[in-house]
């Protein structure tokens, strides 16, 4: 339905774009839509999503690393500590 409604040009707010395909298990699709809006918006990473039980496919994507690494989160974990685990 997301991919059917971009097409038809009804725009999708990046914040419910993201957390849909991550909830829907598409990480492709979740890594696509944070990659098209991650120089300008980041704030639509959605940290409640991501670091609940329903976004531990998206944390285990290999993907996870380069991008905790590219926004800051590895060198802030490094000085204050990792995430609590669930």
């Amino acid at each position: 339905m997301a991919l059917e409604a971009g097409a038809k040009g009804q725009a999708i707010m990046p914040l419910l774009r993201f957390g849909l395909w991550v909830l829907l298990g598409d990480m492709d699709q979740a890594y696509q839509t944070f990659d098209s809006f991650r120089d300008t918006t980041r704030q639509y990473l959605h940290l409640q999503l991501i670091f609940a039980e329903e976004g531990r496919e998206f944390r285990e994507d290999s993907r996870f690393d380069d991008l905790a690494k590219s926004i800051g989160w590895q060198d802030y974990w490094q000085k204050y500590g990792e995430p609590d685990s669930e």
